[in-house]
């Protein structure tokens, strides 16, 4: 039978195992739909380098007997690139 949901999500081939990942989408989606809602460049820079910080100790919780590992640094630098370009579509 298939993996479950969760090893699915979870499996090397979807999560932040390379620099660039299906969640680098989510990070320029946050940034293009914060700053039309009205934020700052700014607050959304400092909001994607705080969610990166401490993303490692949020998500570990209860996912480590689903084999979810912290990313790499370099995934955290795209991501937090991927929201400013994000910010910056019209």
């Amino acid at each position: 039978m298939g993996k479950s949901l969760a090893t699915w999500a979870f499996s090397d081939m979807v999560t932040d195992r390379s620099p660039i990942d299906s969640y680098t989408l989510a990070h320029a989606l946050f940034g293009m739909i914060a700053r039309r809602q009205g934020m700052s460049t700014v607050n959304i820079l400092l909001i994607s380098i705080l969610y990166e910080l401490i993303e490692d100790r949020l998500i570990s919780g209860g996912l480590h007997e689903v084999g979810w590992k912290p990313e790499p640094k370099s995934n955290a630098l795209i991501d937090i690139l991927a929201a400013y370009a994000g910010s910056q579509i019209p």
